[in-house]
């Protein structure tokens, strides 16, 4: 999971974009870019993703959903102070490719200890969809880090047990590397996505900044 340093319109909102790439021993199962935007409260948003989807290295299909297109809405990943959620949040909502995850707070941990290292203050939610009603992916974030642990409960078919392994800040070329990915990702979105044609084209965080300055 990168965060790139590239911003995206969607519903007239800058978003952050996110690459991701996701391993089954190995090989590439899926990758996508992400659209993330927090509001004046602290609240982390999440307006829709293009993620493509390989079985044996060939591409298979892409179920992308985009805030403000075939009837789809942004949603909270995450509250500012998540001790004060009391009821599960949608995180979106795409009808058309049935995408309706949503996620409620599940505990609190004074500490919990990764891979990475140990982190204080972490907030553990069950995240779940109306496809799947029993079936929870259980997501641990630390604030100022992110997602640190994933685990499961209620069975299903796509049981994870994941820890963060590291995390670094990237410059130069390294983030290069990855806005570059996004970008050719997008290219790829524009030909074989209908969702995703009628959005504006992602640009990076100092044009856009320099932009609203005009």
């Amino acid at each position: 999971f990168t965060v790139t340093n590239l911003t995206k319109k969607v519903e007239g909102i800058p978003t952050v974009v996110a690459y991701v790439e996701d391993y089954n021993e190995g090989q590439l199962v899926e990758k996508e870019i992400a659209f993330y935007a927090q509001d004046d409260d602290g609240a982390v948003w999440y307006f829709g993703e293009h993620p493509e989807e390989y079985e044996d290295g060939e591409f298979v299909q892409a179920p992308t959903w985009i805030a403000g297109i075939d009837d789809a809405k942004p949603g909270i990943k995450v509250i500012a102070d998540p001790s004060k959620q009391t009821q599960a949040m949608y995180q979106g909502w795409g009808p058309k490719v049935e995408w309706d995850d949503y996620g409620v707070l599940d505990a609190h941990q004074d500490q919990d200890c990764v891979t990475a290292g140990c982190f204080d203050d972490v907030y553990r939610y069950a995240e779940s969809s109306d496809q799947e009603p029993g079936i929870y992916q259980l997501k641990s974030y630390a604030k100022g880090v992110g997602e640190i642990r994933t685990g499961a409960r209620g069975g299903g078919d796509s049981q994870e047990d994941l820890q963060l392994k590291s995390k670094a800040l990237l410059t130069g070329a390294d983030l290069e590397k990855f806005d570059d990915l996004a970008l050719a990702m997008e290219a790829h979105a524009y030909k074989i996505s209908p969702a995703y044609k009628g959005t504006e084209k992602m640009q990076s965080i100092a044009a856009a900044v320099q932009e609203g300055a005009q």
